[in-house]
């Protein structure tokens, strides 16, 4: 009698128990959620559409595919800033000329915040191509909203913020943690092979020089890179530097 009064005991535990548990589990995730829980990704408010977006981004969203999506609109901004000239037609400023570069990138940024080679980018050709600091500060403060830990965005926000004070070695110093990284954009490579020229380092300019060349894909860094290995290998023979006075504006 006692036995059976145990397996029936036993089978009510058994019956009720899991049901008990997946609700405690269910409650503890939804109080975990709601309290604590930050999305790594803008909400679907925050895109904030133009006419021409729109269907891209309903699209996106629905399939799961920022980033393929952030590719597609990396590659129309770089096609934008590639065909415009200052100079060339009535505007006289990169401001004026590449009125749309900065919604752009900030469109980027809300599709998929985590794809740092190409926030790094235009973040980079707004503050140093550009000198459209406030705009590139702006641009990484919202991405390190959703990507707090990403050193990419804070390094590149210090070398701005250095560039601004008219320190170079301190930008050269803020951009060296993220050079080496294979996906590190080649302007930023370029950039920094340009400050070690500066400061007189032939030979760590060299190097970046021929890490563009064997591994970027944008063909005008590479043809940069060339052009300035053959700066460096004229320098070593005893001859200045020819973008020496451009030099001293970084």
């Amino acid at each position: 009698m006692e036995e059976n009064e145990k397996q029936k005991n036993f089978s009510l535990i058994k019956n009720y128990s899991i049901p008990i548990i997946s609700m405690i589990m269910l409650l503890a995730g939804n109080y975990i959620a709601n309290s604590s829980y930050v999305s790594s990704f803008p909400p679907i408010t925050e895109l904030n559409p133009t006419s021409l977006s729109a269907p891209l981004d309903m699209a996106a969203i629905a399939l799961g595919s920022r980033r393929v999506f952030a590719d597609i609109w990396l590659i129309r901004i770089l096609i934008y800033y590639g065909k415009e000239n200052i100079g060339e037609g009535h505007a006289s400023s990169a401001d004026e000329v590449y009125s749309e570069f900065y919604e752009r990138a900030f469109h980027i940024a809300r599709l998929d915040p985590s794809f740092r080679s190409a926030n790094t980018l235009t973040a980079a050709i707004l503050a140093f191509n550009m000198s459209q600091y406030e705009d590139a500060e702006n641009l990484l403060k919202y991405l390190l909203k959703y990507q707090p830990k990403q050193r990419f965005y804070t390094q590149t926000l210090l070398s701005i913020a250095q560039k601004k004070k008219g320190n170079p070695e301190a930008v050269l110093e803020s951009i060296l943690p993220i050079i080496r990284e294979p996906d590190c954009p080649a302007l930023i490579k370029n950039v920094t092979a340009l400050l070690y020229r500066r400061a007189g380092q032939w030979q760590e300019a060299e190097k970046i020089y021929i890490d563009i060349i064997n591994s970027s894909k944008e063909k005008d860094y590479v043809e940069k890179a060339i052009e300035g290995l053959k700066d460096i290998a004229a320098i070593k023979s005893g001859y200045p530097d020819p973008i020496l006075s451009e030099l001293q504006n970084l």
